[in-house]
């Protein structure tokens, strides 16, 4: 098992522990994830690759899953957030689904013919991968707003989550 499955899997149970529930039915707040083929046929015409982390990354979830629920459960899901956030500190953060990330990174090649891939998103600001030509087993982690390696946040998605992880086991950060 690779680190980042491992650190995955430590995210899974804490979300486990504090989804939250609505008529005693627990809301997910993530997609399920994707095989690995259906991850190739969704980026196989694509000017870029995707590292070995982010195929492991959206085989474990396909982002954040508000846009598929209801309206109702997404108001419940706000409030409920809210309320977390207000009494705990916890930052809000939305997982790009594949689909949001590609048609994002097809958009917006940077200035060196890297791709900028969004993965985490918060208020005005994100963690994006870097991605080229060739597929790499991690990918460097810069902010949106200075999406160069010059600027790396983390240098790798597994060190990105690893330190998620510890925002969530500290109660300071809410994935949706």
């Amino acid at each position: 098992m690779s680190e980042l499955t491992e650190i995955l899997q430590r995210i899974s149970t804490w979300m486990q522990q504090y989804q939250p529930e609505k008529d005693g039915k627990k809301i997910p707040l993530l997609a399920p994830g994707l095989t690995r083929e259906e991850i190739e046929s969704k980026v196989k015409d694509l000017p870029f690759r995707l590292s070995v982390e982010l195929y492991e990354l959206y085989q474990w979830h396909n982002g954040g899953y508000t846009c598929f629920l209801t309206v109702e459960e997404q108001e419940f899901v706000q409030k409920y957030s809210e309320q977390i956030k207000a009494f705990s500190l916890r930052e809000m953060s939305h997982f790009f689904s594949l689909e949001e990330a590609l048609s994002y990174a097809v958009s917006r090649e940077s200035k060196a013919g890297k791709y900028i891939f969004p993965i985490f998103a918060w208020e005005n600001n994100s963690e994006c991968a870097l991605l080229d030509l060739e597929q790499r087993e991690t990918s460097p982690i810069v902010d949106n707003s200075t999406p160069s390696e010059k600027f790396l946040t983390f240098p790798n998605i597994t060190n990105m989550m690893l330190y998620y992880t510890r925002l969530l086991e500290s109660k300071y950060l809410w994935i949706y």
